[in-house]
């Protein structure tokens, strides 16, 4: 697992909620709370492989739904 560090300064006119919030933000960007949830439970091979293969496909369908403005065509 690989060692990400995030900091937050907080600025002396800055609320503490805030600095808690852009820290927040930082750490979801990293993916770092998605790496720790994925390893808490061994997940096989081949449910890996249907779980990206199930988010790459729904990723190209937001994507054609992007270029066709909402429209789906059947």
């Amino acid at each position: 697992m690989p060692v990400c560090h995030v900091t937050i300064e907080v600025k002396q006119f800055n609320s503490f909620e805030a600095a808690v919030r852009r820290f927040r933000k930082r750490v979801e960007r990293t993916g770092l709370i998605q790496e720790i949830l994925a390893c808490q439970h061994f997940e096989k091979p081949s449910d890996r492989r249907r779980r990206k293969s199930k988010e790459r496909r729904r990723q190209q369908q937001l994507q054609e739904l992007k270029v066709t403005g909402g429209v789906r065509a059947y």
